[in-house]
C-alpha cells in the first residue's frame, strides 16, 4: 500500500510539475506579447507625434508663403512689371467656333470640363 502511494504521489507530482510548467510558461509568452505591443504603441504614438509636429510648421510655412504671395500679387501693376521689362500684349488670332467644335462642346461641357 506503501508502495501504491508513493507511486501515485511521484506520477501526480510529475504531472503538477508538467502542468505549473506550462502554465509558466503561457505567462512569460503572454508577458513578452503584451511588452511588444506596448512597445509598438508607444513607437507609433511618438511617430504620430513627430508627423503631428510636422504638418503643423509645413503649415506655418505654407500660411506665411501664402500671405507673402497675396502681398506681391497685390503690388502688381502694369508699371512695375514695366520695370521688368514686360509689356502688355495684344491678340494676333482667336481660335473660330466651327460647326466641328460647336458639336464637340455640349459633350465636354457635360463631362465637366467647359471651354
Amino acid at each position: 500500500m506503501t508502495k501504491a502511494i508513493a507511486q501515485t504521489y511521484n506520477i501526480v507530482h510529475e504531472y503538477r510539475a508538467r502542468i505549473t510548467l506550462l502554465l509558466l510558461s503561457g505567462c512569460i509568452a503572454a508577458i513578452l506579447i503584451y511588452a511588444v505591443n506596448v512597445y509598438m504603441v508607444i513607437s507609433r504614438s511618438v511617430a504620430l507625434g513627430k508627423i503631428t509636429h510636422e504638418v503643423a510648421t509645413l503649415s506655418d510655412s505654407v500660411s506665411a508663403l501664402d500671405a507673402r504671395s497675396l502681398d506681391l500679387e497685390s503690388a502688381l501693376t502694369p508699371d512695375t512689371l514695366s520695370d521688368y521689362g514686360l509689356q502688355p500684349g495684344t491678340v494676333t488670332a482667336y481660335i473660330p467656333r466651327t460647326a466641328a467644335t460647336a458639336a464637340v462642346w455640349p459633350l465636354v461641357a457635360r463631362s465637366g470640363h467647359e471651354l
